[in-house]
């Protein structure tokens, strides 16, 4: 939710700088009474690491199952190629995510970088194969153009949030993210319309919907606009009040 590149920068060195310190027994907690604790680091085992770790790690393995199990039979359809590519992209961002998200108190600012990166790359990898498979679900519409685009912008989405080329991650990110996952909700659309005298597609077709944006519409409008709008998120709302 940082503002700014720059914003982002800082907070990776700071969490580089806090987490030597702690490595180096040098990090002292002041807490408001004005009382203050030396910090020590300790190995975490696996029976420490948190339920939502497991969850996210679970649910992102479960993904990718789901989508190789429809692969298998028909991995020469492209709508079927498709929807597997958004299973890998769903495992390397909810991975990711597990270990920032669940930390302690503090992670080294490069791990955090790294994280950070492959957690951006498979939400936009996500969002290309995710518009693919609407474009050629179930019938192929828009022709290969509508994959050329999809992919190109996520490679373009990449470099830009990598490289640093804008401002912040709200428009080097978040916002290419969401503008695939509106340009698949058009996608959607005319294949609902075009399925209206075939009962049989549109079943599949509001199957489809009903399965994708039940989930993906609550994340895009709980997180990502959020973010490209600068406000907090749903959740930090509720917390506060």
């Amino acid at each position: 939710m940082v503002p700014t590149y720059v914003d982002f920068n800082a907070l990776m060195q700071q969490q580089t700088a806090l987490h030597q310190a702690l490595l180096d027994d040098n990090l002292v907690m002041t807490l408001a009474d004005g009382s203050q604790h030396s910090l020590r680091a300790r190995a975490r085992t696996l029976a420490d690491l948190p339920g939502m770790f497991w969850l996210q790690l679970s649910c992102g393995a479960s993904g990718l199952l789901i989508c190789l199990l429809v692969l298998a039979p028909r991995p020469d359809h492209a709508s079927v190629r498709a929807f597997s590519i958004t299973g890998l992209a769903y495992l390397m961002f909810t991975c990711a995510a597990a270990v920032y998200s669940t930390r302690n108190l503090l992670i080294d600012g490069d791990l955090f970088r790294f994280l950070s990166f492959v957690n951006h790359t498979g939400a936009m990898l996500f969002s290309a194969a995710l518009t693919s498979l609407l474009w050629n679900y179930p019938k192929r519409i828009g022709g290969q153009w509508v994959n050329v685009l999809a992919y190109s912008t996520f490679v373009l989405c990449v470099l830009v949030d990598t490289q640093q080329w804008v401002e912040g991650p709200a428009t080097g990110s978040y916002i290419w993210v969401f503008g695939l996952f509106l340009f698949g909700l058009i996608g959607s659309g005319v294949q609902w319309w075009k399925a209206r005298h075939r009962p049989i597609e549109r079943g599949a077709v509001r199957w489809v919907l009903l399965s994708i944006y039940s989930g993906t519409f609550f994340f895009a409008g709980g997180m990502l606009l959020p973010a490209i709008m600068q406000v907090p998120p749903p959740a930090r709302c509720f917390q506060h009040h």
